[in-house]
């Protein structure tokens, strides 16, 4: 999908709704960002847009660590 999004009281655009999920990472843009794409009557923020954006993935960044004499898992072990 292809939307514009508002940067400085400027459109900006186009970008896909990878280039959107960067660019909130980034805090180039935030949920009150208003976007548009063909289709929508008028620009909505986008918290409303794509509120899809907002969810955290399920694991983000996650680290597994394995235990290690250093971590003792109970005083027998």
């Amino acid at each position: 999908m292809i939307w514009f999004y508002e940067f400085e009281g400027e459109p900006k655009g186009p970008v896909s709704e990878d280039q959107l999920r960067n660019l909130l990472e980034a805090e180039t843009i935030t949920s009150e960002t208003r976007l548009w794409k063909i289709g929508m009557p008028a620009w909505a923020p986008l918290s409303e847009a794509v509120p899809s954006l907002l969810t955290p993935p399920l694991f983000p960044n996650r680290v597994f660590l394995r235990p290690t004499s250093a971590f003792k898992l109970s005083p027998h072990d």
